[in-house]
């Protein structure tokens, strides 16, 4: 008996020592599934605000990311579309002339000019109105540059007066003095030139898009250059022709896979 106590003793020892690793064990297991939960937590709570301050110019000053070029005053920003505020650019199918009296697609080259400024830069557009159409009307800006006044500055739009364009009048008479853009020669106003039901597409608005290779693939029954600028039904000769996604100029109206059905 005098052997076995001891023995007994020396066991319960370590069988108490065995549960005791078993617990501290599983004691270290817990903290460390606590600290995995934490370190998740921590890296969800991160992804979250990395969010958060990438999206905040855009809550603080409107629609900001990369812009399409719809026409000389229209952008695209995150599928809805901008017209600038302020100014009125020569319609995508106006003609001017030049200081020789000779045609020029003018409002062709003023939505290749605004893309070309604008180029892979993204815009910040602070809203100020929407028109009839469902368009944002806004004041854009791209590397510090006011879009709405660069236009008029360099002579491809003019101040809008009836809808508060007169803080572009000076942009203005300067494009004028230096015959900048649609300055250089003649030009109908654009906002007659939307009077009149007679006014012409412009000169390269579809013409010629055939032989330059420039064919939309959404349109692959007929030839229809690609945006910009935006052209409607009224730009081009085609009716009822096949469509497929995702329509650039949105001929498809109703969706049924048919442009230009009226």
């Amino acid at each position: 008996m005098e052997l076995v106590e001891p023995l007994l003793g020396t066991l319960a020892l370590f069988f108490l020592s065995l549960l005791d690793k078993k617990r501290e064990r599983k004691h270290r297991e817990a903290l460390e599934e606590i600290r995995r939960r934490k370190e998740a937590a921590k890296r969800a709570l991160l992804g979250l605000l990395s969010l958060f301050l990438l999206f905040l110019p855009a809550f603080g000053q409107g629609l900001v990311g990369r812009a399409s070029v719809v026409d000389g005053d229209t952008l695209e920003v995150h599928g809805q579309r901008v017209r600038l505020w302020g100014i009125d650019t020569v319609e995508s199918s106006q003609t001017c002339l030049d200081s020789q009296g000779k045609p020029w697609p003018c409002g062709r080259r003023a939505a290749f000019a605004l893309a070309d400024f604008i180029g892979q830069s993204p815009v910040a557009c602070t809203p100020k109105d929407t028109d009839r159409y469902g368009r944002v009307v806004a004041v854009c800006v791209v590397r510090g540059v006011e879009l709405n006044r660069w236009l008029v500055e360099e002579g491809w739009a003019l101040a809008y007066l009836e809808y508060g364009g007169a803080v572009y009048l000076e942009a203005q008479r300067k494009a004028e003095k230096t015959k900048r853009g649609i300055w250089q020669g003649s030009f109908v106003p654009p906002w007659e030139y939307r009077r009149d039901p007679k006014a012409p597409p412009s000169a390269g608005s579809y013409t010629g898009a055939k032989k330059e290779g420039r064919c939309d693939p959404a349109y692959p029954t007929v030839c229809v250059p690609p945006p910009p600028p935006d052209l409607d039904c009224g730009d081009i000769p085609y009716r009822g022709f096949k469509v497929l996604p995702p329509d650039p100029h949105r001929f498809d109206r109703d969706r049924d896979g048919i442009g230009c059905e009226r």
